[in-house]
C-alpha cells in the first residue's frame, strides 16, 4: 500500500507538471520548460504544490499588462489563473486516486477520501497514514465479517 501511494503521489506529480507545462507554453510565460520542472518537484509538496509556481506567474502577467497597458497580457493572466486553479488542481486529486486504486485493489473514491482525511487529520504524514488506515479497515470489517466475534473473542 506505501509503495502504491508513493508511486501515486510520483504519478499525480508528473502528471500536474505535464499539464503544467502545456499551460506554460499556452499562455506565453517564458521558460516553460523550466517552470514544468519546478512544478513537478513542488507538486510533491501536499497543500502549497503547484499554486506556488502558477500563481505568481500568473499575477506577473497581471502586472505587466496592468504596467504595460496590454490586454494580451491581462487575459493570459486571468487564463492562467483559471487554467491552473481548475486544470492543473484538479489533476492531483484524479491521477493520485486512479493509480492508487489500481495498484491497491481499492475504490478511486475511497483512496480519495482517505487521502483527504489523512492530510486533514495528520497533516503531511496523512497521505501515507490515511490509506493505509483505511486499508487497515476494510481488513478487519473483511475478517469480522468471516469470522465474527470469535476473532475478538478468546475462547
Amino acid at each position: 500500500m506505501t509503495r502504491s501511494i508513493l508511486y501515486g503521489s510520483f504519478m499525480a506529480a508528473l502528471a500536474q507538471a505535464i499539464f503544467a507545462t502545456i499551460g506554460f507554453y499556452l499562455f506565453r510565460v517564458p521558460d516553460p520548460l523550466l517552470w514544468g520542472v519546478a512544478t513537478f518537484f513542488v507538486s510533491l509538496l501536499p497543500f502549497v504544490g503547484p499554486p506556488l509556481i502558477w500563481f505568481p506567474l500568473a499575477v506577473i502577467k497581471l502586472l505587466q499588462g496592468y504596467y504595460m497597458g496590454s490586454h494580451l497580457f491581462l487575459f493570459q493572466g486571468i487564463a492562467l489563473l483559471i487554467y491552473g486553479a481548475f486544470i492543473v488542481g484538479s489533476v492531483d486529486n484524479i491521477v493520485k486516486a486512479k493509480v492508487v486504486s489500481t495498484s491497491s485493489n481499492l475504490n478511486p473514491l475511497l483512496v480519495l477520501v482517505s487521502i483527504l482525511g489523512g492530510l486533514y487529520l495528520f497533516g503531511f504524514v496523512g497521505v501515507l497514514a490515511g490509506p493505509l488506515v483505511m486499508v487497515l479497515l476494510l481488513s478487519l470489517i473483511k475478517l469480522y465479517s468471516k469470522y465474527g466475534v470469535s476473532l475478538f473473542v478468546k475462547g
